[in-house]
């Protein structure tokens, strides 16, 4: 990009910063390739001649299937010296290691695959399987296939199998949650622990006990595990997990590991960040060995029959969130201690046995935000020191002994999203958001005589019948869709708002509980940098970043550099019918394949900024074709590493301002973008552009034009470049452009900068070039030029900057570049 002068576009660049790290991309999905089932029905004539050597030779030399099955023999021997068992395994035609087999040897070119890449495709065979309409003992005999197979077991390369990515062709991620996987997860899975970084099965019917976990110890590169509400029966937390040293984030909550926490398994996971154990019957107090992990920030037990005391609070001192509500033999007070964990924006310990008063060195905590207490047996008055607590959005105490009125220095300075109390019998509260247990009687703006139920049902119901997965999402008390849908009980009254902001909020706190103070693998847990109304009894209208029309109906959402993180949850498609602009750019937010597909449903929006986020994709995300009224696009700076494919700009008619830098493509110009009528404004600088310079002519009004930086962008610089009369800036500098500057530039009469710089140019500077009475900026330095500048040159009135290489060619007014 040309450093003396900036865009003369329509989007401001101030925020232009260098691109984030990169990361070798995933690829695209591709149709669906069924694999033919004769296939699969074909058993092979070797297998148990492979699993079971007899002295009696299974194939004569005269047999007239000998020469057509050499091949397939090749590969059944490379693959029982992969196969866990030697091969045995191969003996029972019907086995799951059978059919996989069956259709490894069938693929096309697979004699040709290494080692490494035949395991890869022999275990994911295995584990399609062993849980594809295989029942168990927690699901019917013959159960339903999975919800979405795409691809698997066809023709295909597994890389494009749905709920698989991969970087350089191995596996790295296998996420399947809730897809309906069932049978077992077999042993054959260890054979991707080289490589998997990212496994997740969660919330599916899929059955394990203790000895058929194994494959767990194997996973060594594993970052995340996710086991949530699958049925893993272990006695106690499975010890194979203590073999996982890379590991990150655990959710092996809701399982069947009931018993001890083998607390030793814990001993050498000090990269946990993130540790889910709900759910689970574990009869003990927390170990040492959790509270004293070292990157542990994020920890989950509720509901797990927990025993003890809170005195193992004092160890935590950097944990950011923790609950661990609904395990009744939690006793004793809430410690001074608390006041050292300065770190502290979620506590959760509702429906426990404490005691005592609520300490008013909870004052220390200045980063909290949620503090649950209900359902406890805290007694006293409420401190007036809580109002040092100036994040805090949602406080917890009903159903306790506690007494006396709410400070009033609190209802002035915080307000909250949700304060609920013993109110009004035992507590004095006209701040209050609900009252009584469970929290559930709104009071703002009633008299006690109004106060009711019904409205709750109606919402809830209302966001039951728009969930995107039929309410599966809520399942997890813990997701953002869930918290989204509580916050929208307690904060939206029918009888006030009207259907369709009940909709809109939910669509936003959702947007919000996916996206602050959430980790994702480029950032730790870090919170908006505003969030002014966000989460408030206002109009969500009236919140940060947000705009609406006269009607309420959400339009724009803005909220660029902001450090919205985690990542873009598919509810935003909620506001698809009416949001026409969305800025979320310059965030540490993270989004890969799949996840973007929300993209593909903003049909209303004119202007889509996304530059500087971390979105992966396979090349540009086939789902902005559907955008036909999208006028502004920057994707520039993201992940979208790989082939440009020119279709999808081919109904991008509406298309002013494009900028695609800073990606990989390693392919041409896309004829189909250049082409586009309304184009005024491209950059695809940094983007290794390949081909030539022929497709400028095809840009009927483009104003701006910068292509620098593409050391693949070959060729002259075509003549017929003099014929775009609208052109005011074009950058080609640091490219691979040969040949001469045309003398036809010097008909553009509009051209106000030209920088060329960097490249192979040879001969002189035109004599014509002294027609551009508009010109500003001329940089051709680096170049093999020689001669002198035309006289007339210099007392261009406009010409302010003006670079050339002097040892080279003559020039009285030019800065001296390089040479």
């Amino acid at each position: 990009m040309p450093s003396d002068t900036s865009k003369l576009s329509i989007v401001d660049s101030e925020s232009k910063q260098s691109p984030p790290s990169l990361s070798t991309p995933s690829p695209t999905e591709v149709p669906d390739t069924p694999f033919p089932t004769e296939v699969l029905d074909t058993p092979s004539p070797t297998l148990s001649s492979i699993a079971s050597p007899t002295s009696t030779p299974t194939m004569t030399t005269t047999s007239p299937t000998l020469t057509t099955t050499m091949k397939e023999i090749s590969i059944e021997e490379r693959l029982a010296a992969i196969a866990l068992q030697a091969g045995s395994e191969f003996v029972d035609p019907e086995s799951y290691h059978s059919k996989a087999v069956r259709y490894v040897i069938n693929l096309p070119g697979v004699s040709e695959i290494t080692k490494s890449q035949l395991a890869q495709k022999y275990a994911l065979a295995c584990f399609y399987f062993s849980t594809f309409k295989v029942g168990n003992l927690y699901t019917v005999e013959n159960p339903p296939g999975w919800l979405r197979s795409d691809n698997w077991i066809g023709y295909s390369d597994e890389c494009t199998w749905y709920g698989i990515v991969c970087i350089d062709g191995k596996v790295v991620s296998l996420g399947l949650p809730e897809n309906n996987v069932a049978g077992t997860v077999p042993l054959e899975l260890s054979l991707l622990g080289t490589t998997l970084l990212h496994l997740d099965l969660a919330g599916n019917p899929v059955f394990n006990i203790d000895e058929d976990m194994a494959w767990i110890e194997e996973m060594v590169e594993l970052r995340e595990l996710f086991l949530h509400l699958c049925n893993f029966d272990s006695n106690g937390i499975t010890t194979y997990l203590g073999n996982l040293t890379k590991l990150e984030h655990l959710d092996i909550s809701y399982t069947l590991m009931f018993g001890s926490f083998n607390s030793e398994v814990f001993k050498s996971l000090s990269n946990l960040h993130t540790l889910e154990l709900g759910g689970n019957v574990y009869n003990e107090p927390i170990p040492d060995e959790i509270k004293n992990l070292p990157a542990l920030e994020n920890l989950y037990i509720e509901n797990a029959q927990l025993k003890g005391d809170l005195s193992f609070l004092s160890s935590m001192e950097m944990i950011f969130e923790l609950w661990i509500d609904m395990n009744e033999d939690i006793s004793g007070t809430l410690p001074t201690e608390l006041e050292k964990i300065s770190s502290l924006a979620s506590l959760s310990i509702s429906e426990c046995n404490l005691h005592g008063s609520i300490p008013a060195e909870l004052q220390m905590l200045t980063s909290m935000q949620q503090l649950w207490l209900y359902g406890n047996q805290l007694s006293g008055g409420i401190p007036s020191e809580i109002v040092e607590l100036k994040n805090l959005t949602t406080l917890r105490l009903e159903s306790n002994r506690l007494n006396g009125t709410f400070p009033m220095s609190i209802c002035q300075q915080i307000e909250f999203a949700t304060l609920g109390t013993d109110c009004p019998i035992d507590v004095d509260c006209i701040c209050c958001t609900c009252c009584g247990s469970p929290c559930n009687r709104s009071i703002i703006g009633t008299t006690d005589s109004e106060v009711t139920n019904e409205s709750q049902p109606e919402v809830e119901s209302i966001i039951r019948r728009i969930a995107l997965n039929g309410g599966i999402e809520f399942i997890n008390p813990r997701s953002p869709q869930s918290k989204a849908l509580s916050w929208s009980i307690m904060f939206s009254d029918p009888s006030t708002i009207v259907y369709s902001s009940i909709v809109q909020r939910y669509a936003l706190a959702t947007f919000w509980y996916s996206t602050s103070s959430i980790a994702n693998i480029y950032t730790g847990p870090i919170g908006w940098k505003n969030a002014t109304g966000w989460l408030t009894r206002e109009s969500e209208c009236n919140w940060f970043g947000i705009e609406c029309d006269n009607r309420g109906a959400i339009t724009r959402i803005s909220l660029p550099n902001n450090d919205v993180c985690g990542k873009v949850p598919h509810e935003i498609k909620i506001l698809a019918d009416t949001i026409s602009y969305l800025d979320i750019s310059v965030n540490p937010i993270s989004s890969k394949n799949l996840e973007l597909s929300w993209i593909g449903d903003m049909t209303e929006l004119t202007t889509l900024d996304i530059h500087l986020c971390n979105f992966e994709f396979d090349g540009l995300p086939s789902y902005l074709s559907k955008l036909t009224k999208l006028e502004v696009l920057d994707v520039s700076y993201t992940l979208f590493f790989g082939p440009m494919n020119g279709n999808i700009f081919q109904n991008l008619t509406n298309l002013i301002y494009i900028d695609i830098s800073g990606n990989s493509y390693s392919s041409s110009f896309p004829l189909e973008l250049a082409s586009q009528p309304s184009l005024k404004y491209a950059y695809a600088e940094f983007t290794h552009l390949s081909g030539d310079l022929s497709f400028i002519n095809s840009m009927p009004a483009v104003i701006e034009l910068w292509l620098d930086d593409n050391k693949e962008l070959i060729g002259s610089i075509p003549s017929n470049m003099g014929n775009m009369k609208t052109l005011e800036s074009v950058s080609l500098s640091n490219c691979s452009l040969t040949g001469t500057i045309p003398s036809e530039i010097g008909s553009m009469d509009q051209l106000k900068q030209l920088w060329l710089l960097g490249n192979n140019l040879k001969g002189t500077v035109p004599l014509d070039l002294m027609k551009l009475t508009n010109l500003e900026v001329l940089h051709v330095e680096d170049n093999d030029l020689e001669g002198s500048v035309p006289d007339g040159m210099c007392d261009l009135e406009n010409l302010t900057s003006f670079a050339i290489d002097c040892e080279e060619v003559r020039c009285s007014c030019c800065t001296c570049g390089k040479k």
